[in-house]
């Protein structure tokens, strides 16, 4: 079955003006190649048993016979068995050449998200703490405001894009577990992480005092989400103890093992 992800990455990638290396274009081409012969050769049985007759009739080797590979090629694409075994093959080309470009990739995406990320940084500073979707009150402040507002949105745009090429790629190539966004975008606070985790976005961790800072590596990510887990098994551990001590004082005896 087709890899979704591979057309999602590669048209976020593009969408944020990132160009995929020569290795995997020169993949993705060949996929549409063979995409087209299968398409455009299949024959049917009746062709491959002429060529068979033909061939051996004449006193030749079918298997020397060039009329009879391309007829036998052709049935075996006319059953669509072959093309789809094909087309997973050309598939996994197209995933060895992006897991083979993936740090550079990522660190391309780190780039256009870190940069978006600055302009909301700077747009924060003339809006304030403000929703996006507040716009009659960001335009009542001015022409300043509604320019900073207008970049905003766009440079949310663009980081929705590049979380989409993050996410995709990850799933392509296996490099992380896939997190919230606010993980991917920033190392932040954990109290701020768990209130943002579910439906925060880039202005969201803007608007909390932070910069977008996105995990380009397995390194980073990881480091985060091991943080965030220790960091909750500690507040998990510290809860249990509180309750504990709550019981212990209540009915003068302690439950603790």
């Amino acid at each position: 079955m087709p890899n979704p992800n591979i057309n999602t990455a590669i048209a976020a990638l593009n969408a944020i003006g990132i160009q995929l290396p020569k290795t995997v274009t020169t993949e993705i081409a060949a996929q549409s190649k063979i995409r087209d012969q299968a398409r455009t050769l299949p024959g049917s049985y009746t062709d491959l048993a002429r060529e068979w007759v033909n061939s051996t009739l004449a006193g030749k080797d079918p298997l020397d016979s060039p009329d009879l590979q391309r007829a036998a090629l052709a049935y075996l694409l006319s059953t669509e068995s072959l093309a789809k075994v094909a087309d997973t093959v050309v598939e996994q080309r197209i995933t060895d050449a992006l897991t083979g470009a993936r740090d550079a990739i990522l660190s391309e995406i780190k780039t256009v998200a870190d940069a978006a990320g600055a302009v909301l940084t700077s747009a924060h500073q003339i809006i304030g703490d403000r929703d996006l979707s507040e716009t009659e009150v960001v335009f009542r402040l001015g022409a300043k405001a509604v320019e900073a507002h207008t970049n905003a949105m766009e440079a949310q745009s663009t980081i929705r894009k590049a979380l989409t090429a993050w996410t995709s790629l990850a799933r392509i190539t296996g490099f992380a577990s896939i997190s919230e966004n606010v993980t991917i975008l920033a190392d932040l606070p954990q109290e701020t992480r768990q209130r943002l985790r579910r439906s925060g976005d880039a202005w969201d961790i803007v608007r909390a005092g932070h910069t977008i800072d996105l995990a380009a590596d397995r390194a980073t990510i990881k480091a985060r989400q091991d943080r965030y887990a220790e960091e909750h098994r500690a507040t998990k551990a510290a809860q249990q103890d509180q309750w504990q001590d709550q019981v212990q004082r209540r009915y003068g005896h302690g439950v603790r093992a």
